[in-house]
């Protein structure tokens, strides 16, 4: 039977499921440590910078935490993680009165900034609803007075970054809000903290300490807490994250959160494009929220234990040995793709599929399946109808953690490597690049799945392929000659096929078995050239020997490591000392 350039990879015994009907993504905002928008996320990702600190004192105190032994009561052996930077949050433009700030959770008030970053770009809404708008290129001022690296998205080639122009025609009824949040947010710990001080009380007058100096040192321990108040109880919620943002720009759509721990945020995801295909609304705001990184959450994942005692999210590496926390913010907002196309909206990515899964009965509530991975990846190629040797970047989980990152590559191997093809020849191997942001911002929890989907959404959409960090030497699976996957160690021009659109897939697990995959396409009216700033020089090199061929190999290395201040004429970076016969190395120089 001859298949087709997009045929349907097919599992076995495996009814096949209804088509997914396409989805355009057409506005992004996030917070994500050191990035205070998109603009700052697509510039750090694509130039490897790496977002990972120690802790800062606005989270908690290493000096009363911290303890080199795993198995320490009370203590975690992690001091560092991805955190965010300050952000310039002004309570009044939300209708939130300043007194009750103390008292709205983090992940609350910073969600309205995403959700307002992804709505100003997908032309939903005005970036300043004033009606003097701020001069041009001042709308969007990182906590720091910076204006944002240029975005190519609706921020500034559409509406402006200054908000200036009117914003389409949208029916707010029709908007929904489904984001991934867990179900309790940090505000409850000082809030459930302070409901301590009967205990407190009973151990002072069990040490002897009279019940006046007792009842005192009761209410200074409980001044340290955020007190209770009127909004408390909305403020801990984690459902009102989407509520808040409804209520707050006015969206009359669906709003309700889903917690699927660290697959949360593609489970919202996938619920937002169940919304969209049964006609339930027309536009959606969906991705993930986490600001959950204080020392209780270091002690869950320490306890575990799954945290890098060295410090470093290392996903894939040969020396990775376990995650790193993260926080964060991600938000993109879908429509169908014919009513993007209608609305001629800048299209970031075409959403082909998302297919999901759970791992049944398993060792642990914890341990990952490679078998219920590969259900959710085969689901979402039959849902997308495309084969996987025609995806050439995989945003993976990859946490860095030993077990976890075996196990990704385990179930991505199998699916890549067995299931049906497209039609030609069989690609030469390793033809899809595999990372994780994680390597860049840590683990972000229930917003991990945003992060992966906006990275992978920008390669597409810019047309390259960015690195993953801190990979000196992959894991074994990754070196095998028959490996499908290579880690891209370098930013590289993403370079077209006549075969197939460009692909990439992102992935997303959680505790308790819960498994999302998602497929991308690029939007082939989107016609721009890559956002790749780089020049490509060939040079040939001879040798009468392997022995000087080295020796040439090595001072071409040399000089491109330590290049002169002045460089010599195009074509003349090197002169062999042995210009004779091969053996002979033809090389691609790559700057930029």
């Amino acid at each position: 039977m001859t298949r087709t350039a997009d045929a349907q990879p097919e599992t076995s015994g495996a009814k096949r499921e209804t088509r997914f009907e396409p989805l355009a993504i057409v506005g992004l905002g996030c917070l994500f440590p050191k990035a205070a928008g998109p603009g700052f996320f697509w510039a750090n990702v694509k130039h490897g910078v790496d977002g990972i600190t120690e802790v800062p004192a606005t989270h908690w105190n290493p000096d009363e935490y911290f303890d080199a032994d795993p198995k320490a009561p009370d203590m975690t052996y992690a001091r560092r993680g991805g955190f965010l930077n300050a952000v310039d949050f002004n309570p009044l433009e939300f209708g939130i009165a300043p007194r009750d700030i103390e008292a709205t959770d983090t992940t609350q008030l910073l969600g309205l900034v995403a959700a307002k970053q992804a709505l100003v770009d997908a032309g939903v809404i005005l970036a300043n609803p004033s009606p003097t708008p701020p001069p041009k290129g001042e709308g969007l001022k990182a906590a720091n007075g910076s204006v944002p690296p240029s975005f190519l998205g609706k921020g500034v080639r559409g509406l402006g970054s200054d908000g200036s122009r009117s914003p389409k025609t949208v029916d707010r009824n029709r908007v929904s809000v489904v984001l991934g949040v867990t179900g309790t947010l940090e505000l409850v710990i000082p809030l459930g903290a302070r409901l301590g001080h009967p205990k407190w009380k009973q151990a002072m007058h069990d040490a002897g300490i009279p019940a006046d100096l007792a009842a005192d040192a009761a209410a200074r321990i409980a001044e340290s807490y955020v007190p209770w108040q009127e909004n408390s109880f909305p403020g801990l919620l984690g459902n009102v994250v989407a509520g808040r943002i409804a209520n707050k720009l006015d969206l009359g759509g669906t709003n309700c959160v889903v917690d699927a721990a660290c697959a949360s945020s593609l489970s919202a995801v996938h619920l937002a494009a169940l919304e969209l295909q049964a006609g339930r609304c027309d536009v959606a705001v969906t991705g993930g929220c986490d600001t959950f990184n204080d020392i209780f959450m270091y002690m869950c994942f320490s306890k575990t234990p799954a945290l890098s005692p060295t410090g470093d999210a290392k996903p894939f590496a040969e020396d990775g040995d376990g995650t790193i926390l993260g926080e964060g913010l991600g938000m993109v907002v879908l429509k169908r793709l014919a009513d993007a196309e209608r609305d001629g909206d800048t299209i970031y990515a075409v959403m082909k599929s998302v297919g999901s899964s759970s791992d049944g009965k398993g060792n642990a509530i914890y341990a990952p399946s490679a078998a219920g991975q590969k259900k959710a990846l085969l689901t979402a190629y039959n849902l997308a109808g495309v084969a996987p040797d025609t995806i050439e970047l995989v945003e993976a989980h990859g946490t860095g953690t030993k077990v976890g990152d075996t196990v990704e590559i385990t179930a991505l191997t199998d699916v890549y490597t067995t299931s049906a093809r497209t039609v030609g020849a069989p690609k030469s191997r390793p033809w899809a690049a595999i990372g994780s942001v994680k390597s860049q911002i840590g683990h972000t929890k229930a917003a991990a799945g945003a992060a992966s989907l906006i990275k992978a959404a920008l390669a597409v959409y810019f047309k390259v392929l960015p690195p993953t960090l801190k990979v000196t030497r992959p894991v074994d699976p990754l070196l095998a000659a028959d490996t499908p996957f290579y880690v891209n160690a370098e930013m590289r021009p993403w370079l077209p096929r006549a075969e197939h659109p460009r692909r990439a897939a992102l992935s997303a697990f959680g505790f308790g078995g819960s498994n999302f995959h998602a497929v991308l396409e690029e939007h082939r009216a989107e016609k721009f050239e890559p956002d790749w700033d780089g020049s490509v020089e060939i040079v040939a090199l001879g040798a009468n020997s392997t022995r000087v061929l080295a020796e040439e190999l090595d001072r071409l290395l040399g000089v491109l490591n330590n290049p002169s201040p002045t460089p010599p004429p195009r074509g003349e970076g090197l002169k062999t000392t042995d210009s004779s016969a091969p053996p002979s190395f033809l090389g691609k120089g790559v700057g930029g």
